[in-house]
């Protein structure tokens, strides 16, 4: 062979070896034990969590499955059994070796092996354990005419270990958002989560400008810095009240120091477990400038003005009736119930979604 001939082989094999290194590089194998099926049962891979229309098929041979092909990006995809869509593992497809555990005991079903994969199995396994400690609580909060009712120190009690919790959980998936800012889990925790209230807007704002730009790009993200940067408008607060007249809410935040704006409905069970902690927010701070304003989400005006009368509310009332659809829940984004937004007099927003002790110890400190 002559020296030509020899790079010329030699430099053929490079371009082969450096082909060979992009494809395993973009490479991914899902190593799968499948527990509680049979041999012969059918999984399918999608990336459509609606249609849930397939992109591959694995068969289960004595408990074990197997996926692979090549891809270039990370996407959140889900491995389903053919017989039960409710089996499922939901999971980031990305270059590597994906170990999966698919199990007919929802709970035993696991992913992990890639870095985006151990996170997210990471970020589920505590939210399962906060959800443990929530169903471990005892007592409840009675809706309508409960067959025991708890005491207003019961209420309270187990109110405020229902939003210590449910705050624990909200800071663990905003800090795992912030330490997975620059990649697909920090994106999808972002554009999916459900409580923005959980923060400041501008604090959300100051989380999402650390973000690639490949990702602020995107739809979903654009929209969610657009619902950042709203700003309500005060007056779509003004409404009537129990007795038909109409408050001027921009008038009642100018007579005091803290206003709580509150978000709440007579058929919302979580609401009138708050309100004893309410009247008492309220009889202890009234005198040195704060203020409440109740905003209800009722469509029947009945039960709303029962609802006032039964849990005793002294501070004004208003609605439209009109439910979810009430103007001042859709100029504030408000998506559960109860809700508050704290402003001051001038009506700038200082806090939203604050409930409990956290709610008490802001009004203290800003009073």
């Amino acid at each position: 062979m002559t020296t030509n001939s020899m790079k010329a082989l030699a430099a053929s094999l490079a371009m082969v070896a450096a082909l060979t290194a992009c494809r395993q590089g973009n490479t991914y194998s899902i190593d799968g034990t499948a527990e509680g099926f049979s041999d012969g049962d059918t999984l399918f891979l999608t990336s459509d969590m609606y249609e849930l229309t397939p992109l591959d098929t694995a068969i289960v041979s004595e408990g074990h499955f197997s996926l692979k092909g090549e891809t270039d990006s990370t996407g959140f995809f889900m491995v389903y059994s053919q017989s039960r869509p409710d089996n499922n593992v939901q999971f980031f497809l990305e270059p590597g070796n994906i170990a999966m555990t698919l199990s007919t005991d929802r709970q035993h079903s696991r992913v992990g092996g890639t870095a985006t994969n151990d996170a997210w199995q990471q970020l589920n396994d505590t939210l399962m354990e906060y959800g443990r400690k929530m169903q471990q609580l005892p007592g409840r909060i009675p809706l309508d005419n409960p067959e025991q009712p708890m005491s207003d120190d019961e209420q309270k009690r187990l109110a405020e270990q229902m939003q210590s919790i449910a705050n624990a959980m909200k800071d663990y998936i905003v800090t795992t958002a912030e330490e997975n800012i620059d990649n697909e889990l920090g994106y999808f925790i972002l554009v999916n989560f459900d409580d923005y209230d959980a923060l400041p807007p501008a604090r959300w704002q100051q989380i999402v400008s650390r973000m690639p730009e490949k990702y602020r790009q995107r739809p979903a993200m654009k929209e969610l810095e657009k619902m950042l940067s709203h700003e309500p408008d005060l007056s779509a607060c003004n409404l009537p009240q129990p007795d038909g007249t109409l408050l001027s809410v921009t008038d009642e935040i100018g007579r005091h120091k803290l206003t709580l704006l509150d978000f709440w409905a007579s058929w919302c069970g979580p609401c009138r477990g708050e309100m004893p902690a309410m009247k008492q927010l309220y009889a202890t701070y009234k005198d040195q400038g704060l203020g409440i304003v109740g905003i209800s989400l009722d469509n029947d005006a009945d039960a709303w003005k029962k609802g006032i009368k039964d849990l005793g509310i002294t501070w004004p009332q208003v609605s439209d009736l009109k439910g979810w659809e009430a103007r001042p829940a859709q100029e504030f984004q408000v998506r559960s119930i109860p809700h508050i937004v704290v402003v001051d007099a001038q009506g700038n927003i200082l806090a939203q979604g604050l409930r409990g002790q956290a709610l008490e110890q802001f009004v203290k400190d800003h009073l």
